[in-house]
């Protein structure tokens, strides 16, 4: 049940940062919210600072999101969290489920590579249809979250 809850979580920061009508102290929520999960789920405090690279990538703006290539580059900060989290399994500080974080990782990845064409898609919704599909990253963030505690 708190899997869904935080994943909900990071959709409804994602698209009201995306939109016109941010919250008040949204940057400070964005790069607390990754951190604060792990945390939480894991109560490893090595990995939750480990998790300040997914508020990286949750927080950072999208440039040339049309161009596939560059989105499929966009989730090296992810990436460099699954390597984090090799290094804190080699002294036993962490003790990851691989299966789970790459399953996390290639959700990340899928859901920048569809941006493009999603995009397109959503500007045919009412409103900043584009904030919708960032909070389909929101979500492959907060998925990626919840995986570190499985």
């Amino acid at each position: 049940m708190i899997e869904t809850i935080v994943i909900v979580a990071f959709v409804a920061w994602r698209v009201t940062d995306g939109g016109w009508h941010r919250l008040p102290f949204s940057n400070v929520i964005g790069w607390l919210l990754p951190p604060l999960t792990v945390a939480l789920l894991t109560h490893n405090p090595y990995l939750a600072g480990a998790a300040v690279l997914l508020s990286w990538q949750l927080t950072c703006g999208y440039e040339d999101w049309d161009d596939y290539i560059k989105m499929a580059m966009r989730p090296y900060r992810a990436a460099l969290f699954i390597l984090a989290c090799g290094g804190l399994a080699a002294p036993g500080l962490y003790s990851p489920d691989w299966a789970w974080l790459g399953f996390g990782m290639a959700v990340v990845f899928i859901s920048n590579v569809a941006q493009p064409d999603l995009r397109v898609w959503a500007d045919r919704l009412p409103g900043h249809g584009n904030r919708y599909v960032e909070g389909l990253e929101g979500a492959a963030l907060g998925i990626l979250c919840v995986t570190t505690s499985l």
